[in-house]
């Protein structure tokens, strides 16, 4: 079948995520909420390939996945990043962003990211749908106003560009999902589970838990499945189809 929803795979591995393992696949993450036909028509490209080919312009849709990659650096790659997104605004073609890819898209449309002053958020939370959420197709059959997600970010979108449409916050980030035209981000991750979280976070608590102000171990293994987040990403995902 051919590809007609593209998943940017923006994920950099760090040296110790070495070793074969079965849930160091972004587009598993993504393509196991789908039955076979319809995860049979989301194509895989690293954001690199991206950048340097470009992107098919007859696409249904377009995800971006989260990453351990500041959006609001000031650097080469984050420069054509923030580029490649007001293409693909300019192209017409729905976008779905998540984490990094929600943060990437506030700052290519005028928004303002940087560090959350609050800090790590990790694991479950609630999030408050706004009445625009409430009206909005990704949200729908998702019993809101309010969502349990998961949650795995320490950057976050302290200003939302002009014209955005505020669909969701909570208490530790205002700005949680937010649309622009065709244009939809979510700052939770509908895609993952606490099993990927954990594989995720287990190699990271000797770099975070000294700067953290909880038990991050205490708090991996708390984690809980998220139906609701996952509807999220099922209904950007057929909206395009």
């Amino acid at each position: 079948m051919h590809t007609k929803v593209l998943l940017i795979d923006a994920v950099d591995w760090g040296t110790s995520y070495q070793e074969r393992h079965p849930l160091k696949d972004v587009g598993f993450w993504f393509k196991r909420h789908f039955p076979e036909n319809v995860a049979d028509l989301i194509g895989v490209k690293s954001v690199h390939d991206v950048l340097e080919l470009g992107f098919r312009n007859n696409l249904a849709g377009i995800i971006m996945s989260g990453s351990p990659r500041d959006a609001h650096a000031q650097d080469q790659f984050t420069e054509r990043a923030v580029v490649l997104v007001q293409e693909i605004q300019k192209s017409g073609i729905p976008f779905f962003g998540v984490c990094y890819g929600h943060q990437l898209l506030a700052r290519a449309l005028g928004g303002e990211v940087a560090r959350e002053p609050n800090g790590l958020e990790l694991g479950n939370a609630e999030v408050e749908l706004t009445d625009a959420g409430m009206k909005s197709f990704l949200f729908e059959g998702c019993a809101g106003p309010q969502l349990n997600v998961l949650q795995s970010h320490r950057d976050a979108v302290l200003k939302l560009p002009p014209d955005a449409e505020l669909l969701a916050g909570n208490k530790h980030s205002a700005h949680q999902s937010f649309r622009v035209g065709k244009m939809h981000g979510v700052q939770f991750h509908p895609e993952t589970s606490p099993e990927v979280l954990e594989y995720l976070w287990t190699r990271r608590i000797a770099a975070f838990q000294p700067v953290t102000g909880f038990d991050i171990q205490q708090r991996i293994s708390s984690f809980q499945p998220t139906p609701q987040g996952v509807r999220v990403l099922q209904n950007f995902v057929y909206s395009v189809l």
